[in-house]
């Protein structure tokens, strides 16, 4: 795992606002993320445009990172996923992000794909309103922080080491 100064005992000031909370980090650090999206059935254009929010109040919020992008449904979908850092953000506009849904819901795949991925990310970022039978989800690579919505009874599987869950809903 690489060492960089980034901690949950204090979360970075900018998203608390927002009820955005990431692990707070030294500007001369450098941040790897990984984000995925769920793009199923259950989620709408509004919580959609929510997800969007708060992907650009992260690239907002470090000067420094790498960003990589998927979306999911039963799947991750492989066209969808993009990379992003400090400077290419700049000429990205999110709302463009083409998505993908095949309707069900397999929140296993990302974390899998995640798990496959060759470079080690600092942090994953998983948002989806969590309903998926992931009862026996097990995920120790990185930090999982589970970005939920629409769903106030969802848990973090206990298998998924070192998670935090955030809801993030829109009239909150």
């Amino acid at each position: 795992m690489k060492d960089y100064n980034t901690t949950w005992k204090t979360p970075s000031r900018r998203g608390i606002s927002s009820k955005v909370y990431l692990p707070s980090a030294d500007n001369k650090e450098h941040l790897d993320i990984v984000i995925g999206i769920d793009t199923s059935g259950s989620i709408s254009d509004e919580t959609l445009a929510n997800f969007y929010s708060h992907l650009q109040l992260i690239m907002k919020t470090f000067n420094s990172y790498t960003l990589e992008l998927h979306c999911f449904s039963t799947q991750v979908h492989t066209d969808t996923i993009i990379k992003l850092n400090e400077m290419t953000a700049k000429h990205f506009n999110i709302r463009d992000y083409k998505v993908q849904s095949f309707g069900g819901t397999e929140i296993k795949s990302s974390f899998d794909y995640v798990a496959s991925r060759k470079d080690e990310c600092d942090i994953f970022l998983c948002f989806t309103d969590g309903f998926d039978s992931i009862d026996d989800l097990t995920y120790e690579k990185t930090p999982v922080l589970w970005c939920i919505t629409g769903n106030d009874t969802f848990v973090s599987p206990k298998g998924v080491k070192r998670a935090r869950v955030i809801p993030i809903d829109n009239d909150k």
